[in-house]
C-alpha cells in the first residue's frame, strides 16, 4: 500500500474521504479479500469441537475483556483528564478494550501451535459471549 502509493500514487482516485486503487486493481484486491470473514468463521467453526473451559482459556478472556477495557478505560483517562467533554472518549476506551478477539489469533495458533487451536477458538468464542452483553 505505502510503496504503491509512493511510486504510483498519482494513478490513486479520490472517493471521497479515501483513496482507491484504479479500476482493475480495487477490483482483483476486493475479490480476493472478500472470502476472509466467511473462511474465518468456518475455521473457527471447525477448530471449535466440544468447547472445554479451563482455566488457560478462562485466563485469556479475563485478560482480553476485563484488563483489556480497563487499561484502555483508565489510559484514556490519563491522556483526557484535562480536556473537555472526556467522558465520552473515556467511556469510548472502555467499549473498545471490550470488543473481541477475531479469529487471527486461531489462524496464527494453526500455522504455529497445531495443538493449541482449540484452546484459541473455545477462549474466541467465550470472548464472544462475555463481551457481547457489556458492548449492548
Amino acid at each position: 500500500g505505502l510503496l504503491y502509493k509512493v511510486v504510483l500514487g498519482s494513478t490513486m482516485h479520490d472517493d471521497g474521504p479515501k483513496m482507491r486503487l484504479p479500476h482493475p486493481l480495487a477490483d482483483i484486491t476486493e475479490a480476493l479479500g472478500a472470502p476472509f470473514g466467511p473462511c474465518s468463521l468456518f475455521l473457527l467453526g471447525t477448530s471449535l469441537g466440544i468447547p472445554r473451559v479451563t482455566l488457560e482459556v478462562c485466563t485469556l478472556v479475563a485478560i482480553k475483556v476485563v484488563v483489556g477495557a480497563f487499561a484502555t478505560y483508565y489510559f484514556a483517562w490519563i491522556l483526557l483528564q484535562h480536556t473537555s467533554g472526556c467522558h465520552e472518549y473515556v467511556n469510548f476506551g472502555f467499549l473498545y478494550g471490550l470488543i473481541p478477539t477475531s479469529s487471527v489469533p486461531l489462524i496464527y495458533s494453526r500455522l504455529y501451535s497445531p495443538g493449541a487451536d482449540h484452546v484459541v477458538a473455545t477462549a474466541i468464542l467465550m470472548g464472544l459471549v462475555c463481551a457481547g452483553p457489556l458492548m449492548v
